[in-house]
């Protein structure tokens, strides 16, 4: 693997050492099972093996091994603390702006989750660029009213019977 990221990427991307990932003791390991047999099947040299849910999900698994394996990103971050205090007295006051710029890509040349979630945003919304309306109940299981939503006439003396025990007769007289 190491091979292929000095292959694809440049031997900045590779790291001293390989990466080597310890679980806590409780955690559970199952999520080890879940990796590329062969790094030298890429998702696109598969492609035409795969369906397109399938490629989507061995895309996933395979960019998110090899930036596993891959040096981290480098930011030089800036913070700047602006501090105050009233001319009366009081308390004083902090503000704090922070900011960040990409110095080196690390793994993020390979898989980056916002990139992901921007992607899904997109497919969600509709051709105008507007996001799709939600509707924020499911629809209900039958187009009919039921029995106890159903507006009678005024002054009319029937009533549905909505029980569940059997009765002769389907509507009885209002007391």
């Amino acid at each position: 693997m190491r091979a292929r990221i000095t292959e694809t990427y440049g031997e900045e991307y590779v790291p001293e050492k390989p990466n080597v990932y310890r679980s806590k003791k409780d955690a559970q390991d199952a999520h080890e099972a879940i990796r590329p047999t062969y790094f030298d099947r890429d998702p696109e040299s598969i492609k035409r093996f795969l369906g397109k849910d399938e490629l989507k999900l061995y895309g996933l698994i395979w960019n998110r091994f090899v930036a596993s394996q891959m040096k981290p990103a480098v930011y030089d971050e800036i913070v700047v603390d602006i501090g105050g205090t009233p001319k009366g007295g009081g308390p004083s006051y902090l503000l704090r702006a922070k900011g960040s710029t990409l110095k080196f890509k690390g793994f993020l040349a390979v898989y980056e989750e916002a990139k992901d979630e921007k992607r899904e945003e997109s497919r969600r919304r509709t051709k105008r660029g507007r996001p799709r309306r939600r509707s924020p109940m499911p629809p209900g299981r039958s187009s009919l009213p039921s029995p106890r939503a159903r507006s009678w006439p005024s002054g009319s003396s029937t009533r549905i019977n909505t029980s569940l025990s059997p009765r002769r007769g389907s509507a009885r007289r209002a007391s």
